[in-house]
């Protein structure tokens, strides 16, 4: 019964990614799954050696958050959530601030 348990929450995370991809695609979520879920997010895309399809889907919902492959490794050689979401905010800010410059 332990690894039909384990397969399960397997599905359930996995389900869960599929959603949060879909969900980060939404603009004014995206800061809220940062926040709340970009810890987990990277420790998925750590654990890539335990559930390669963990970290395929955490990935995907990197990417739909805006971040760069690069972005993403170079963060997760720091494994640092919160300087990812503080550059996150950064890129954000230049893009506010170079749409009022073009205006």
């Amino acid at each position: 019964a332990g690894s039909e348990e384990v397969l399960m929450l397997r599905e359930l995370q996995l389900d869960a990614l599929r959603g949060l991809c879909s969900l980060a695609d939404y603009e004014p979520l995206k800061i809220r799954i940062i926040n709340e879920c970009l810890p987990q997010l990277l420790q998925f895309k750590n654990d890539s050696v335990d559930c390669h399809e963990l970290a395929q889907s955490s990935d995907e919902v990197c990417l739909a958050l805006g971040f760069s492959e690069e972005e993403i490794d170079v963060q997760l050689t720091g494994n640092d959530p919160k300087l990812l979401a503080d550059w996150f905010c950064l890129k954000r800010s230049f893009l506010i601030q170079a749409m009022a410059r073009d205006e």
